[in-house]
């Protein structure tokens, strides 16, 4: 069975509704009942292309150049009975999409960890309720998106040019300018002479 993505909330949203506020209960999907558990993984991206209503394709990305930036994701193995090939697989948990994917008429969206929650995803002893609660819709005002170029429709195109702005962000980028370097004070020269042989009224008479 071939799934291209896993829902957080499993059969309990299945119209897609983006003010859902039910439980994530992707543990319920009897293909996901494991991975949630025991076999979670990062799918570490730069960006991914997202289609609007209208067919039209657009860049997604996080704001101030983050990147790279994880998807929340699931691993698994198969062995096929008449090859006995081992298959390895991973599939993207997404969500309800925020207000900046559902203002292209996007519905549903990858979960993207922060980069503060990617250890606690793959952490083994992660307890699964604490698991559920990160998968939600990355906020709307940390990314951005503007329309590419419809030669992303065929897989025969794959270069730079595929990047391209062809219109303008959907938000306007407030940039944040890294922190400047700190400023110490300069380290004291160590006197060749150790300090108490060098204080006043120390005793020691000069030549």
């Amino acid at each position: 069975m071939n799934l291209i993505n896993a829902k957080a909330e499993g059969d309990k949203n299945s119209s897609n509704d983006s003010d859902y506020t039910g439980s994530n209960a992707i543990f319920l999907k009897p293909a996901f009942r494991k991975p949630i558990q025991f076999q979670r993984c990062l799918v570490i991206a730069d960006a991914y292309y997202e289609w609007s209503d209208q067919n039209r394709p657009t860049l997604v990305f996080l704001q101030n150049k983050k990147r790279p930036f994880a998807f929340a994701g699931l691993y698994d193995e198969w062995k096929n009975p008449d090859t006995k090939e081992t298959v390895f697989s991973y599939t993207i948990i997404t969500t309800t999409a925020n207000p900046l994917l559902q203002s292209i008429g996007v519905k549903r969206m990858p979960v993207i960890l922060s980069r503060s929650k990617e250890m606690e995803w793959i952490r083994a002893s992660n307890h699964l309720s604490n698991v559920l609660g990160l998968l939600n819709a990355y906020p709307f005002d940390r990314m951005n998106a503007y329309p590419v170029s419809e030669k992303v429709n065929w897989t025969c195109n794959n270069d730079p040019s595929m990047l391209n702005p062809v219109g303008e962000k959907l938000l306007e980028e407030v940039i944040i300018q890294p922190l400047q370097q700190r400023r110490f004070h300069k380290e004291k020269p160590i006197p060749e002479i150790p300090w108490y042989q060098n204080r006043q009224g120390s005793g020691e008479q000069k030549e």
